[in-house]
C-alpha cells in the first residue's frame, strides 16, 4: 500500500489485481478512528478453483479527518481510498484584538491591548505621562 497527503486530503492506495468491486467491503469501525479494508479473490485454474482473502485495518484521526466523507475508488487494480481533511483555521484567518478583564475600575491609562503578533500596545500613555507632569510637586530652593 501507499499513502498520499496534500493540503486538502490523504489517500491510501492499495493494490488488488484481480479483484472485482463486488468482493471488496470498507468498513469505517471505531468510532472513525479505523478503516477496515477486506476482500476475497476466487478463480479457477484447470478444473481447481481456488479463493484468497485478504483484511488490512488502517487508523485515522477523526479529528483531523472529515470522515463521513471517505470514499473509494477502483481501476486499473488499484484501489484508491479518499478522505479529505477538516479545514483547520490557520493563525493569520483569526486576527483580531483580545479584551483584557480586570477587577478594579479601569482607567483610560490601564487599556492594554494584545495583537496577533503579540507586541503590546498601551493606549493613552501619552495622556497618562501629562497628567503626571502636572500633578508632580515642584521643589523649590526655599523649600530647602
Amino acid at each position: 500500500y501507499e499513502v498520499r497527503e496534500d493540503e486538502s486530503k490523504m489517500e491510501l492506495l492499495l493494490d488488488v489485481p484481480g479483484i472485482h468491486v463486488s468482493d471488496i467491503k470498507i468498513q469505517l469501525e471505531g468510532e472513525g478512528k479505523v478503516v477496515k479494508i477486506s476482500g476475497s479473490r476466487k478463480y479457477r485454474n484447470h478444473d481447481k478453483e481456488t479463493s484468497s482473502t485478504f483484511e488490512q485495518s488502517f487508523t485515522i484521526d477523526p479529528k483531523a479527518f472529515d470522515v463521513t466523507e471517505l470514499n473509494a475508488s477502483l481501476a486499473d487494480g488499484v484501489l484508491t481510498i479518499s478522505v479529505p481533511k477538516l479545514r483547520q483555521p490557520k493563525v493569520d484567518d483569526v486576527q483580531r484584538i483580545i479584551p483584557i478583564e480586570t477587577t478594579k475600575k479601569e482607567t483610560p491609562a490601564d487599556s492594554i491591548s494584545i495583537e496577533q503578533d503579540g507586541e503590546q500596545q498601551v493606549e493613552n500613555q501619552e495622556k497618562l505621562t501629562e497628567e503626571r507632569n502636572d500633578d508632580d510637586l515642584q521643589i523649590t530652593e526655599e523649600d530647602i
